[in-house]
């Protein structure tokens, strides 16, 4: 199928990493507000700091998979 699925491949991955970074990040932020005693505020804020970057890391990684150019030349390819 060429390059064109490879690079489609590696894009779905990355939209997959950062769907991963952005559920771990918000599993450990419910799981310490859950169990007792209240975290560190410093924790909770670098929590949600990350957070914070995995949101952006999805959204950029989102645009690049569903870059319309890019997604025509892989049903071009896949079509042929």
């Amino acid at each position: 199928l060429g390059p064109s699925v490879g690079a489609l491949v590696k894009r779905i991955h990355g939209v997959e990493a950062a769907l991963g970074r952005l559920r771990d990040t918000e599993l450990a932020s419910a799981r310490i507000r859950r169990e007792g005693p209240a975290p560190p505020r410093l924790l909770v804020l670098r929590l949600e700091h990350r957070r914070k970057k995995a949101v952006t890391e999805l959204a950029t990684a989102w645009l690049r998979l569903a870059q319309p150019g890019f997604l025509a030349g892989v049903r071009r390819r896949l079509e042929s």
